[in-house]
Formats: C-alpha cells, sequence, structure tokens
C-alpha cells in the first residue's frame, strides 16, 4: 500500500512555470525588457486612441520601432525587445526559429490586444471587381482553404506554442485526472487479487497584434526554454493579444 500512497504523492506534484510577460499589462510594468512597435501601422493610433492607460503606456513608453515583425524575428528571439506583432507572423517566426535552431526562443502572450479580419484587398470607389472578390474570398475562406495553406507555409510551430506548465520531461511529471483512474480505483479497493482483473487508465494523446517576447527575460526569476509543445488549432481570424 505504501507503494501507491509514494506513486499518487509523485502524480499530484504539479511544477509551477512563471511567465514574467504574458499581457500588456506584464509588458508595460516591467523595465528589464524594452518593448517596440511595428513602424507605419495603425497600433500606435489604435492604442492611444483607446482610453486604456495601459495601452497608453504601451506606446508612450516603446523604446522605439521596427520595419515590420518579420524582419525583426531575429532580434525578437535575441532578447533585444518585446515587441507587438500579428499572429500568422509570429507563428511564421517561430516555425523559422525552430527550423533553424531546433529550439524555442520566442514566446506569445496569452492577452488579445485587438482583433482584425484575416487581410484585405484594395480597390477603386465602385470598382467592378470588388463584388465578385468578396464572393471568391468569400468561399476559400468557409472551405478551410485558407487556412489548409497557412497550415503548409507555417510548420514546427506546434512544438513552441505548448502552455509551458503542459512540458513532458523524464522522470515523475504532472498528469491529468484520466491518467490518476488508475491508481485511484486500487487505492479505494485495495490491491487486485489474483482471480481480479487490474485496471489501468492511460493519459489521452495530446490533442491575434500579439506580445511576443524571448523565452528568457534578462533578470527575471527562471524562464525555462519552451522546448516540445502542441499547437492551438488556427482561428479563422488574424487575433491581436
Amino acid at each position: 500500500m505504501s507503494s501507491y500512497s509514494g506513486i499518487l504523492t509523485a502524480m499530484l506534484t504539479l511544477p509551477r512555470v512563471t511567465i514574467p510577460i504574458d499581457s500588456l499589462a506584464d509588458l508595460v510594468a516591467q523595465s528589464d525588457l524594452p518593448w517596440r512597435l511595428e513602424q507605419g501601422s495603425m497600433i500606435h493610433k489604435f492604442l492611444l486612441e483607446s482610453g486604456d492607460p495601459v495601452r497608453q503606456k504601451a506606446v508612450r513608453g516603446t523604446s522605439g520601432t521596427f520595419p515590420d515583425c518579420w524582419s525583426a524575428r531575429q532580434a525578437i528571439a535575441s532578447g533585444e525587445f518585446a515587441a507587438i506583432c500579428d499572429e500568422t507572423t509570429m507563428k511564421k517566426a517561430m516555425s523559422w526559429d525552430f527550423s533553424t535552431s531546433g529550439k524555442c526562443h520566442l514566446y506569445i502572450g496569452r492577452e488579445k490586444v485587438f482583433t482584425s479580419s484575416m487581410f484585405a484587398m484594395a480597390f477603386r470607389t465602385n470598382s467592378s471587381l470588388l463584388p465578385k472578390a468578396n464572393t471568391i474570398i468569400y468561399k476559400v475562406k468557409e472551405a478551410g482553404l485558407l487556412a489548409k495553406w497557412l497550415r503548409s507555409e507555417i510548420t514546427n510551430t506546434s512544438q513552441c506554442l505548448r502552455p509551458p506548465s503542459s512540458d513532458r520531461r523524464d522522470g515523475i511529471t504532472a498528469l491529468n485526472l484520466d491518467a490518476l483512474l488508475g491508481p485511484l480505483f486500487v487505492l479505494s479497493g485495495g490491491p487486485p487479487s489474483s482471480h481480479q482483473n487490474a485496471c489501468t487508465a492511460s493519459p489521452p494523446p495530446h490533442h491575434k497584434y500579439h506580445v511576443a517576447t524571448p523565452t528568457r527575460v534578462p533578470q527575471t526569476p527562471y524562464q525555462p526554454d519552451y522546448h516540445h509543445r502542441y499547437a492551438h488549432t488556427p482561428t479563422k481570424n488574424s487575433n491581436y493579444h
């Protein structure tokens, strides 16, 4: 019985991971990592006119700008600054980072700063092409072709998108409730006798501008490299966090 109790206690041990920057408020409240905004984007005006002191501070406290999120991917990954970027670009940057280094140096904050449509096409006023283009774009999006094309272009991101506390490590790890059903069954009924069938339970398979930061922030508590994560389900809209 003591062996079952020891295993159960070990399974209930949950690793705690501290993420210092997981929202816009976290970003503007710290001084260890500077942040920048994309040059010429509407994010500056949007944040300043929001009326939210936190969002306004994100503009007034910036350390500068960068041309675009894709060209700044190396600087963000190396820890020079954090950035507010769109989800698609940052997933592409994660794909590039993991494909070239085999590690995850980028982290996307969970807070949604704002949401906009995936993309738009500009036409002249009263253009006869606009209704036809709208129909084609709608059909492509609703058929799932747009998401399929994006997935084919953005690979190797799943390893870097899984929440840090969900990491699987060698040795003893935290398991979910389904994985504990076997030990709980044994504890409630005692060790199975020779004529009983032992019952076991296995863990199930692992099944939008963003605040993008390096996985390690200078002068902050321990930050793990977020290796081997699994992707969240892609959305049809470009969400900004």
